[in-house]
């Protein structure tokens, strides 16, 4: 998994969040499984996985709220539930 990759765990409040950073650019590509375009074929394949990872990891944790990469900035006024 690349830097670019790396998801992060907070906690806001009594909030658990995930934030996934550019895994997942927004919430409609992480509610269907599409993984983040890279610079090569390699990375995409690294991309993919660690989609399908997190998505398993807000599967079996259904209280955790993601926050996706470009979506960051609405965490100031409001904290989205998982999917």
């Amino acid at each position: 998994m690349s830097a670019w990759q790396t998801p992060h765990t907070s906690r806001a409040g009594s909030a658990r969040l995930l934030l996934v950073g550019d895994a997942s650019h927004y919430a409609w590509a992480f509610e269907h499984g599409i993984g983040p375009r890279g610079p090569s074929e390699r990375d995409e394949a690294a991309g993919q996985r660690s989609l399908d990872r997190l998505r398993e990891l807000v599967r079996t944790h259904p209280g955790l709220r993601v926050v996706y990469g470009h979506d960051a900035p609405r965490l100031i006024c409001d904290i989205s539930p998982a999917p």
